[in-house]
C-alpha cells in the first residue's frame, strides 16, 4: 500500500488492517501524513511499514501493530518520521533501519525483539 501526497499534503487513518505478502506492507512517501493502528504487517518481502520522503516530509504514526516476519518491519529513510508506540516488531530479517536523515522514534512501550538483527530506534520520546 503506497501513499504520498500529491500537489497538497495528505493525512490518512488505516485502522484494523492486515497486509501480509506483497512487496511493502504499508509505504507512505512525500507529503503525507499517516496513522496507522490497530493494523498487521506481515510477510512482506522487502518492508513492513516505512516513511521515505525525499522532497518533503513522510510522517507515520505506528499505534499499536504488529510488525512480523517481514525483510525489514520499520524503515524511514530521508525526510521520513516514524513515531512507534505499544506495537510489536519481531521476526524480521531487521527490526528497525533508519538511513540519511529519518527517524525512528520510540515512547518505550514497544516490543522490539525475535529479529535477526532488531537495529534500533533513534529517537525517544514521552507521553504527555
Amino acid at each position: 500500500m503506497y501513499i504520498a501526497g500529491g500537489g497538497g499534503f495528505l493525512n490518512a487513518v488505516i485502522e484494523k488492517t492486515t497486509v501480509e505478502n506483497q512487496a511493502f506492507g504499508l509505504a507512505v512517501g512525500a507529503n503525507a501524513r499517516v496513522t496507522t493502528r490497530g493494523s498487521v504487517y506481515s510477510g512482506n518481502t522487502n518492508i513492513g511499514i516505512s516513511a521515505q520522503g525525499g522532497g518533503s516530509a513522510a510522517e507515520v504514526i505506528v499505534d499499536n501493530c504488529v510488525v512480523t516476519n517481514n525483510g525489514t518491519g520499520l524503515y524511514s529513510a530521508t525526510q521520513g518520521i516514524l513515531r512507534v508506540a505499544n506495537s510489536s516488531i519481531s521476526g524480521n530479517t531487521t527490526g528497525v533501519l533508519t538511513t540519511g536523515s529519518g527517524i525512528a522514534a520510540t515512547f518505550f512501550d514497544n516490543m522490539l525483539q525475535s529479529n535477526t538483527s532488531d537495529g534500533a530506534f533513534n529517537l525517544g520520546l514521552t507521553k504527555n
